[in-house]
């Protein structure tokens, strides 16, 4: 049975919040919201995206989720946001999403690049001749409260980053892309948590392999113990995981403009980018913002989102949304006397 949130972090769950695809009046009213303020994003307004609190409170939690502190978690982080304003409008640049563990910056982020990705393909149906009513039916599954299945890598994923899915749907009510190019998420993370892991599994398996009998470069051959390792490998394994991520990044600075102009895409990038910070130096991580300038921001407009747990771009003035105060929307910190 589908978990609901506590009773008392409801503070509104009205009946008339069905899913997206299940009432024809929200369809109606929010395409319209969305083809408009698209239209608009595109000469003038840029990336923003609205809040309907309403949906957020009546959020059902997924149904492999049944230990009570964690659904007592999930509600406050839900209720959190629900404390955000009725509209994000995001500058050009780079906007960290900030705060503790367990406020919710990972859900934040991936819910909105859901919800962008969604507002993207309606456009994209629209363009092509697509009514409304059946462009947001074709992008309603990236929305939709996912069917979870085991061994599901996707649903795997979206388990180990809260679930944003489910709150999805709260921020496609009114979306302004600004652009026509596919939002991007890279989390860097997640990229160096699957090198490191396969590095483990390599190891496990030279583990097994124990004494073999190899050739050297001079053609002779002699048996090795495949199972010693040194600390120094190890350290050469972790260092190569942060180049495997330098490796991808670059990869995708090089192919993203080429991918849009193929694809017949215009208008400044919206790039999510999660922990960038993961397996940097401390002194590429006192530049870290130059290097995510470097490449996300290629020509003027360009979005990127960074939820992160950098003290360095913490401790800068760059816009943000901080979870410990929701209710201050997109804000920089000279704003307020009480950052620090």
């Amino acid at each position: 049975m589908t978990q609901h949130l506590p009773a008392h972090e409801q503070h509104t769950s009205p009946d008339t919040l069905p899913d997206i695809t299940m009432n024809a009046d929200v369809v109606a009213a929010g395409v319209g919201n969305l083809v408009a303020s698209q239209e608009v994003g595109k000469q003038s307004v840029g990336y923003g995206v609205s809040v309907d609190k309403e949906r957020l409170l009546a959020t059902e939690l997924p149904p492999h989720i049944t230990d009570q502190a964690k659904i007592n978690q999930l509600g406050a982080m839900i209720e959190n946001f629900s404390k955000l304003p009725e509209r994000l409008q995001f500058e050009p640049g780079i906007t960290l999403i900030v705060g503790n563990n367990g406020t919710g910056k990972s859900t934040l982020s991936r819910a909105l690049h859901l919800a962008s990705t969604y507002a993207e393909v309606v456009n994209y149906k629209i363009a092509r001749g697509a009514s409304p009513e059946d462009a947001r039916k074709s992008a309603a599954y990236i929305v939709d409260k996912p069917t979870y299945k085991e061994n599901n890598t996707t649903d795997i994923e979206l388990r180990a980053a809260g679930i944003p899915q489910e709150i999805a749907g709260a921020f496609v009510g009114d979306v302004s892309l600004g652009s026509d190019i596919s939002p991007r998420y890279t989390d860097i993370g997640q990229i160096f948590g699957e090198h490191i892991i396969e590095a483990r599994r390599n190891a496990e398996s030279r583990d097994s392999m124990g004494d073999q009998m190899i050739t050297a470069e001079d053609g002779s051959r002699k048996i090795v113990n495949m199972t010693v390792r040194t600390e120094g490998e190890l350290d050469q394994s972790h260092g190569s995981t942060r180049q495997t991520i330098d490796r991808e990044l670059a990869h995708i600075k090089e192919n993203r403009a080429t991918r849009a102009s193929k694809r017949g895409e215009t208008g400044p990038f919206i790039s999510f980018v999660g922990e960038p910070e993961t397996g940097l130096s401390p002194s590429r991580h006192n530049n870290l913002e130059a290097e995510i300038s470097n490449i996300f921001l290629d020509q003027a407009g360009d979005t990127v989102i960074v939820p992160t747990n950098s003290v360095i771009l913490y401790n800068s003035d760059l816009p943000r949304i901080d979870l410990d105060f929701p209710e201050r929307g997109i804000h920089r910190p000279s704003m307020y006397a009480d950052h620090n």
